[in-house]
C-alpha cells in the first residue's frame, strides 16, 4: 500500500492486457468499466470515457480493481511509482515467470463504511502475483 499525496506516474514492464473484475468494487463509486480488458493503459475503458492509468489518481471518490497480465517473454517484471510530493519512487522488481500479473488497487475515499469511514484517501495497492 503506498499513500500519494500528489500525485505520481505508474510505469510498467511490458504488459498484454489490463483487465477489471466483472462488476466493480463498489458500484457507483467507480471510474472503470467493469467488466473490460484493454490493452493500451493510457485509453483504458472509463464510464465517462477512456481513463489514463499511467497516472494516479484517476479519479475522486472511487474504488477500482485492475489486474494487468505481464507479456510474453517478459524475465523480470517491474513496476515504479515516482511520486511527485513526496519526491520519491517506489520500484518493485520480479520474477516474471513465478509472478506473472501485477494487481492494483486504487483507492480514493470510495468507502464511507467501517473500517475505511471515507478517509482512505490516495491509496495505491501494487500486488504481484
Amino acid at each position: 500500500m503506498v499513500h500519494i499525496v500528489g500525485g505520481a506516474c505508474l510505469r510498467f514492464s511490458a504488459k498484454c492486457c489490463s483487465i477489471t473484475p466483472d462488476a466493480p468494487l463498489e458500484p457507483g463509486r467507480h471510474v472503470l468499466d467493469c467488466p473490460a480488458r484493454y490493452e493500451d493503459f493510457s485509453v483504458f475503458p472509463g464510464v465517462n470515457g477512456p481513463v489514463d492509468l499511467t497516472h494516479f489518481p484517476i479519479g475522486t471518490r472511487h474504488e477500482e480493481f485492475v489486474t494487468m497480465v505481464e507479456a510474453d517473454l517478459i524475465r523480470r517484471g517491474w513496476t515504479t511509482v515516482p511520486r511527485h510530493a513526496e519526491q520519491d519512487i517506489i520500484v518493485i522488481l520480479k520474477d516474471a515467470a513465478l509472478l506473472p500479473v501485477t494487481i492494483l488497487w486504487m483507492s480514493n475515499c470510495g468507502r464511507d463504511y467501517a473500517p475505511w469511514n471515507g478517509k482512505h484517501i490516495n491509496v495505491l495497492g501494487i500486488e504481484d502475483g
